[in-house]
């Protein structure tokens, strides 16, 4: 889809690359990753602070109560932001096509064909796991989730649906409450195959518009860092964009091709967030089946 982008360069893997990024995740200080921008550092401190807050239990309660309050103000000043998107969208594309620039327009569609046939290789291969593996029909197990899967499709938002989601998972696919109640905030804040996609596939647009190459060991280091923005990624609708910017900025490519993945965002969202759903809850019936086999077999 992107020819001439992936480099596997003349000096082999670079093992000093890969190691020096890996130590600056790690800052120096608790400030630097704020006054300097490191998304890498700040993910890494707060992936401590949460093993931190695990650890300690009941003599971190009350910072453990006002994390949530914290979260749910930033998660309503992102959904403000998020207001300006269309906006802004209809202003790319019209800076896009009125800019007669037809390999951005390519490059567009390109990046739409990617992100639509690796998420639907994903969820292909995690739903057929259903029939495969458990005798289970695929067809019936979507049927279930059908109301679910239209909402999504319709909003591109899952978090207003979170009471639908304990609802059909309760009733529809027979799963234990301590089980479901675990699974579907955790899948909420770590499932991120519908941010992945589309971030990965954002490098190689960029690389492919500005005649770039991506090496090996920068193709390394770019998935090790998309493991960490996509689930730092703003769980609102348009969230994703701002990690766009994060992304590039961090791997060193040029930012000229923000305004054209805004626009092919469009044709994304909705898809790109029903699949998500369709993922999260085919990995918790694949996990509820799976115990409810090893419960058997101990009888």
């Amino acid at each position: 889809f992107f020819p001439n982008t992936l480099s596997f360069g003349k000096g082999g893997f670079e093992v000093q690359t890969l190691i020096t990024f890996l130590l600056d995740i790690i800052p120096t200080n608790v400030f630097t990753p704020f006054t300097e921008g490191r998304t890498a550092q700040v993910v890494f401190l707060a992936f401590v602070a949460g093993i931190a807050l695990l650890t300690l239990s009941d003599t971190t309660a009350r910072i453990r109560a006002l994390v949530p309050e914290l979260n749910a103000l930033l998660l309503q000043m992102m959904k403000s932001v998020s207001f300006i998107i269309p906006a802004v969208v209809f202003l790319s594309l019209f800076k896009t096509f009125a800019g007669g620039d037809l390999e951005a327009v390519v490059a567009s569609w390109r990046f739409v064909a990617v992100n639509y046939l690796a998420t639907i290789t994903a969820v292909a291969l995690t739903v057929l796991r259903l029939p495969v593996f458990h005798r289970y029909s695929a067809l019936t197990f979507i049927k279930k989730l059908q109301p679910l899967l239209v909402g999504c499709f319709a909003t591109g938002s899952h978090s207003i649906f979170t009471n639908l989601q304990y609802e059909l998972a309760e009733k529809e696919l027979e799963i234990p409450k301590q089980l479901y109640s675990f699974w579907i905030p955790l899948a909420h804040a770590l499932f991120a195959v519908s941010n992945i996609v589309p971030l990965f596939a954002s490098v190689f647009c960029n690389a492919y518009t500005n005649h770039l190459e991506v090496t090996f060991s920068k193709l390394i280091l770019i998935v090790l860092l998309l493991i960490e923005l996509a689930i730092a990624s703003p769980k609102v609708p348009g969230g994703i964009l701002a990690t766009y910017s994060v992304l590039f900025a961090e791997i060193g490519l040029p930012d000229n091709v923000l305004g054209l993945l805004m626009a092919s965002n469009v044709f994304l969202i909705n898809f790109e967030v029903a699949a998500g759903m369709l993922l999260k809850f085919s990995d918790l019936e694949d996990l509820h089946l799976r115990m409810q086999k090893e419960k058997t077999a101990n009888h």
